[in-house]
């Protein structure tokens, strides 16, 4: 695998992403928590292990589902407080492996359950823990409580757990730590994403924003502020001196979830999550199930029994896409515009208040997409590095250092250049005796084929140089695109 700039890859097999409401028991009271209407109802409600087993067979076995999903089944256990139903979880969990269905299992958690050998058994079975918990302790535990009145820090029974449950990188590679951020909370970005990677050792982080609530333009501004700062904070890593690890790190993923890869097609805003609810119905989105029961009976696409009609599924959704399509301009970013719009739909906001929280929205990714673009471009190139076999990490010491200073290096970029081969020329050159090196990175024929590659050789060298205590001089590659004027430069052309 190369960086070079090719046939475009064949589209990825339509992916069924099914998240089970397991139940309405819930053992905190989350202010911004989207499924506050099914708690405290006149009665607990869960589904069955005979529920539970015949969607598992209807998803795995039956042939208009396999025709319609030929790719993987990314299936998630939520509520509610899915740990309250542990052992029905399990029991679901030891089915599936038992019947060796290759199926990507998470439960989303609010990790006040998480035990060490519940964190154990997941491990084992390759379940992915996604556990909610809103930062440092002040902002934590602003708007996640207990449910019974009592005065225990959530933030402190989460990060415990944590702590036991997932205590080492390879642990931590299967747990999703998930913030939730609110205008009242928005400004500790930079602190909590600090907090998770180096106190906690988390490596995903996907931040999101609170959907269901209109954002006022000052709150806007405030997240604009505070990614602004952590993103300074990540590029600030390649200022001269700095460790490479923290380099490294800087890089290693982008922490704001981002819900949308285009703004090109209304289709492309669904979430594409369907939901299997308690009550045995299947929903187009989880957002459906979110209102004062009863559920409106004209949103159910499905029962265990039928499985799930795609056709019904079409018609609710296009009306509602084109509508978001055309009411949110900026879709793509760490706030997904269907999440809000189906919240309001469904509770019976006015059209007014729903139009608001959709321009809300665009106004928060607009912002996102302008003050991220440029750290964004850096992230894409060094991920496309770091991913291509053989290339290794960016510290390790070339094969062959030679005692010669090296002052200047023409690196010819050709289409079908490999970047392991282009490093191996380019290390000895960085490595050798002298504090000042020019870089002249040339792109053989077209020179779009070769942008990419070229871009992330530039990249390499800079960084490698900054590491080295070394000044490089770059020409001819590495124009990433606008960034804010704020943000810190790169190595001058």
């Amino acid at each position: 695998m190369t960086m070079k700039t090719g046939p475009s890859k064949p589209a990825k097999p339509p992916m069924l992403d099914l998240e089970i409401i397991m139940t309405n028991r819930c053992n905190q009271a989350c202010s911004y928590c989207y499924t506050r209407h099914l708690r405290g109802g006149a009665e607990n409600r869960t589904l069955t292990f005979p529920q539970l087993k015949r969607f598992v067979d209807l998803v795995s076995r039956d042939p208009k589902m396999r025709r319609a999903f030929t790719g993987p089944v990314k299936l998630e256990f939520s509520g509610g407080e899915p740990l309250l139903e542990f052992d029905l979880v399990k029991r679901t969990i030891d089915y599936i492996r038992s019947e060796r269905l290759d199926f990507e299992l998470a439960v989303a958690t609010n990790g006040t359950l998480l035990t060490k050998e519940r964190a154990d058994y997941f491990f084992r079975n390759g379940v992915l823990a996604r556990v909610s918990l809103d930062g440092i302790k002040p902002v934590n535990d602003l708007h996640r409580k207990f449910a019974d009145g009592g005065r225990g820090s959530v933030f402190e029974a989460v990060t415990a757990n944590l702590r036991k449950g997932y205590p080492t990188p390879e642990r931590m590679d299967r747990c999703c730590i998930t913030p939730t951020l609110t205008p009242e909370t928005v400004d500790a970005l930079p602190e909590i994403v600090d907090f998770f990677r180096h106190d906690l050792g988390a490596r995903t982080i996907p931040v999101g924003l609170e959907a269901y609530g209109i954002w006022e333009r000052a709150d806007v501004e405030r997240f604009r502020l505070a990614l602004r700062r952590m993103i300074d904070g990540f590029l600030g890593a390649l200022n001269p001196g700095s460790d490479m690890k923290r380099t490294e790190a800087a890089f290693a993923e982008f922490p704001l979830r981002r819900e949308l890869k285009s703004e090109d097609d209304g289709r492309e805003c669904t979430s594409g999550t369907l939901a299997l609810h308690y009550d045995g119905f299947f929903y187009p989105s989880p957002d459906f199930v979110t209102a004062p029961p009863p559920i409106d009976p004209k949103y159910r696409i499905g029962d265990l029994e039928s499985g799930i009609d795609l056709g019904r599924l079409r018609d609710i959704l296009s009306p509602m896409l084109d509508e978001v399509s055309k009411k949110c301009r900026y879709r793509s970013g760490p706030r997904n515009p269907v999440e809000g719009y189906y919240w309001g739909l469904v509770n019976g906001y006015p059209r007014k208040k729903i139009d608001r929280i959709l321009e809300s929205t665009s106004e928060l990714n607009r912002a996102f997409q302008e003050e991220s673009r440029y750290y964004l471009s850096i992230f894409a190139i060094y991920k496309s590095l770091y991913m291509t076999p053989g290339f290794g990490d960016f510290t390790h010491l070339p094969r062959h250092r030679g005692d010669k200073e090296m002052r200047s290096l023409r690196l010819v970029v050709r289409p079908d250049c490999s970047t392991v081969k282009l490093r191996e020329r380019l290390d000895p050159f960085l490595y050798s005796p002298g504090e000042r090196k020019e870089l002249a990175l040339e792109c053989a024929g077209e020179p779009a084929s070769c942008r990419e590659l070229a871009d992330g050789m530039a990249l390499y060298a800079a960084m490698k140089a900054r590491y080295l205590g070394k000044e490089l001089r770059l020409a001819g590659a590495f124009r990433p695109g606008p960034r804010p004027a704020q943000s810190p430069s790169l190595p001058a052309d």
